[in-house]
């Protein structure tokens, strides 16, 4: 059996005792090759590392265990990726829960405005760049991601990366069907194969199948609305404030008693009643911080105490760790287990759209989670789904397009939400709060008129400067080995230099690398403004760039050949070859209009739901397709339009050319304008070749 290397990202948290636990009691199920424990936070990171050190020698014999903050050495040739991470630490999830406590919402970990926006916009970029270092030194590695929020995350993760070769998952269902197995006299979570449906944190159990294949629902229904719920899988989920949670999961039941609810769903369902049991100078964040946080610090205070004689606890909480565990095993042997996951809907409940991001049972293949379908849902659950879907898609918005508007949207479409005004407070009070965690957020400031205000104008003309940096950046690098390779080929420097003739293919190989960017200016343009001016899916909008310029260029130049306008055997000024494509050329001004074209369609249809018998060309998947059609059409238009323009530019330099170096004189000024700075300098110059003349 292969042997795995296993890196646990955010190795300082409380629950990372669990996961090692874990990985060591299923050594024969997922045996390991190297340990690894990364976290930005190296105090915390080595905290963990000294209390659980003597179980893991115990334990796992010759067993590799590194603890690092550096991305190379955690992330190169590992097989999975365990990301657990917390942005912002303790302190911000008590940001998350306190500033809407204040407005009188519900201020919890990943739900309502806290935990679901501020904590999710907080989270993204932190994990895609975890997924990219991880992609980069192990590109074949798993990455099983467990950090909060789980639905913004997965989102946002579906969109930078496809979540491809990453699967998010969730221990809290986990959780509730041990209590489960417990209540009804079972042996192990294990035993009952749940059928469910929902989003992260906000979903429904709908049949519970023992071994015999007995539903086993309706008798837990039965014993929870006469006996009440019974917490049997934490320790912490049996304290006070728990407790509440699970007395109001009764109570929830009985409401809505035809399926079994996730116990998150009271933040939702009974709000404002929530809130009346929350103290908001006293939330979880400080419950954690003076239960699991201290209890830490005073098994690492007995470790420094005595580090030889030092005994690691056994962690009584092992569901957090045992999920991901198995999970890993299932993907890395083909074992088809199935567990409940977070995937792309893509039909499996067939009545919300394709691309949300839902919790569902599926088989875990090694090529990953194969979701099983169901059939569609009533309306009650459907509209809860689609709101709480809407507010997280918001969300995420929000990050990529650095939109004010969009995380406003996010938190006044949540249902814990009761008014516009108390969204915008709570989200006022939340960018203050988050500082450099969160994007800069821009309002889309529009006048009455509908026409585009001046500052945001302003906005986008800053954007397109940034956009337009990298193509204009190298620029120069491609003048400098041209300047170099033409420069150190000059018959005249070769006579100077004779050794010089024994490097002319070296130099020869630079002034065409040079000339592959100066000659191909446009096609960059084109792909970097689709780049830079697109919401999301990036890599996609690249690739669309090129395919459009390309087809733009091919409809063009066929158009013309077709009428008679262009003749391949002989071509006129402006008609050339551009990279195999005999077309007419427009120059950087073609590359920007296909630039802007690609984002534009990009922006408007990369959310697009077909019918059910295109929906493999659904979302982002459509842009290449729709990218060739409008650019045919581009071509065709251009074919009309570009001809006489470029008549125009070539009579201009005619007359140019044609009134010599005394009319040069009268655009002095024109010179002035154009090089600012310069033109004193060009004046003198000009002054001097007229007296030579």
């Amino acid at each position: 059996m292969k042997k795995n290397t296993v890196v646990i990202v955010g190795a300082g948290s409380t629950h990372t005792p669990g996961i090692i636990q874990s990985l060591l009691q299923k050594k024969e199920e997922f045996p390991l090759k190297k340990l690894i424990l990364f976290d930005i936070d190296e105090e915390r990171m080595n905290m963990v590392k000294s209390i659980m050190t003597q179980f893991i020698e115990e334990a796992y014999e010759n067993l590799e265990v590194i603890s690092t903050s550096d991305y190379k050495e955690a992330f190169t040739d590992v097989d999975f990726v365990f990301a657990q991470i917390r942005q912002g630490g303790l302190k911000m999830r008590s940001c998350d829960e306190k500033i809407p406590l204040k407005y009188g919402v519900v201020g919890q970990e990943t739900c309502g405005p806290g935990g679901s926006i501020s904590y999710g916009i907080r989270s993204i970029p932190a994990v895609i760049e975890i997924i990219r270092q991880a992609k980069k030194y192990s590109p074949n590695c798993w990455i099983l991601n467990y950090s909060n929020p789980a639905a913004v995350v997965a989102e946002a993760t579906r969109r930078e990366f496809g979540n491809e070769r990453i699967l998010n998952i969730c221990d809290m269902p986990v959780a509730i069907l041990l209590s489960y197995s417990k209540m009804l006299g079972l042996k192990d979570w294990t035993e009952l194969d749940p059928e469910y449906f929902g989003l992260n944190h906000f979903g429904w159990f709908t049949a519970l199948y023992d071994k015999t294949g007995k539903d086993r629902l309706p008798e837990l229904r039965k014993l929870i609305l006469e006996n009440g719920m019974t917490a049997c899988s934490d320790k912490h989920h049996k304290d006070k404030d728990w407790q509440k949670t699970w007395k109001q999961y009764a109570e929830i039941i009985k409401d809505y008693p035809e399926y079994l609810p996730n116990s998150y769903l009271q933040y939702y369902l009974y709000s404002s009643d929530v809130v009346k049991k929350m103290d908001p100078s006293y939330t979880r964040a400080d419950m954690v911080i003076n239960g699991r946080e201290k209890e830490m610090i005073e098994e690492y205070q007995k470790y420094l105490a005595n580090p030889s004689e030092y005994k690691s606890p056994i962690q009584e909480f092992t569901v957090f760790g045992d999920f991901i565990v198995d999970a890993a095993a299932s993907i890395a042997y083909n074992k088809g287990y199935r567990y409940l996951v977070i995937v792309e809907n893509n039909g499996a409940i067939p009545n919300l759209p394709s691309d949300v991001m839902v919790e569902v049972p599926a088989y875990l293949r090694s090529w990953g989670p194969e979701a099983i379908s169901r059939k569609p849902i009533s309306t009650f659950y459907k509209g809860l789904i689609e709101n709480q879907a809407a507010s997280e898609k918001l969300a995420v918005d929000a990050y990529f397009e650095n939109s004010y508007d969009k995380a406003l949207q996010a938190i006044a479409i949540n249902k814990t939400i009761p008014s516009t005004n108390i969204a915008k407070a709570i989200l006022d009070d939340f960018i203050e709060a988050n500082g450099e965690y969160w994007p800069r957020l821009e309002k889309n400031l529009i006048n009455l008129g509908g026409k585009m205000d001046k500052n945001r104008l302003f906005s986008e003309f800053q954007k397109l400067g940034k956009v337009l940096m990298a193509p204009v950046l190298i620029l120069p690098i491609a003048g400098i080995l041209v300047g170099i390779g033409s420069g150190f080929t000059n018959p005249k420097i070769l006579e100077l230099f004779p050794f010089l003739k024994n490097l002319t293919i070296f130099f020869n190989i630079l002034k065409d690398a040079g000339n592959v960017v100066n000659n191909n200016i446009p096609v960059i343009f084109a792909i970097c403004i689709a780049y830079g001016f697109v919401k999301s899916e990036k890599a996609t909008a690249a690739l669309s760039g090129f395919l459009g310029y390309m087809t733009m260029n091919t409809i063009l130049g066929n158009f013309l050949i077709y009428t008679g306008n262009l003749d391949p055997k002989n071509l006129l000024i402006g008609q050339k070859q551009i990279l195999g494509v005999l077309t007419l050329d427009t120059g950087v001004f073609g590359g920007i209009l296909v630039g802007f074209l690609i984002a534009h369609i990009h922006n408007k249809f990369y959310k697009i739901q077909l019918p059910a018998i295109l929906s493999i060309f659904n979302g982002t998947r459509s842009i290449p397709a729709l990218s060739i059609i409008f650019s045919s059409i581009l071509g065709i238009i251009l074919a009309f339009i570009f001809p006489p323009i470029q008549h125009l530019l070539i009579k201009s330099s005619d007359i140019i050319n044609s009134i010599g170096a005394s009319g040069a004189v009268l655009v002095e000024n024109g010179i002035q304008i154009i090089y600012g700075n310069r033109a004193n300098l060009l004046k003198i110059e000009m002054r001097e070749f007229l007296k030579h003349e």
